[in-house]
């Protein structure tokens, strides 16, 4: 499991749930505006995993889920390209 969002713990049962679990299967970093990014560079550090491949969306991801467009016309920019 993999989450950013501050919500991401509904109750504090919830987010006591997490910080008892031992599994290293749950993972929750607040500092990240993507899901995507979180995800791609937990594969990098813990498991030596890169997909240069997915470099481009992987930034857009961040960028469109972070909603951190410079203009609104930023994110379509990337999808007339596909």
């Amino acid at each position: 499991m993999f989450d950013h969002h501050q919500s991401a713990f509904l109750t504090p049962e919830d987010a006591e749930h997490f910080r008892q679990d031992t599994s290293g299967k749950k993972l929750y970093d607040p500092s990240y505006k993507s899901c995507t990014l979180f995800i791609s560079e937990v594969a990098r550090d813990k498991f030596g995993f890169e997909a240069p491949d997915l470099a481009q969306l992987v930034h857009w991801a961040n960028i469109i889920d972070g909603a951190q467009y410079t203009d609104a016309s930023q994110p379509w920019s990337w999808v007339r390209r596909l």
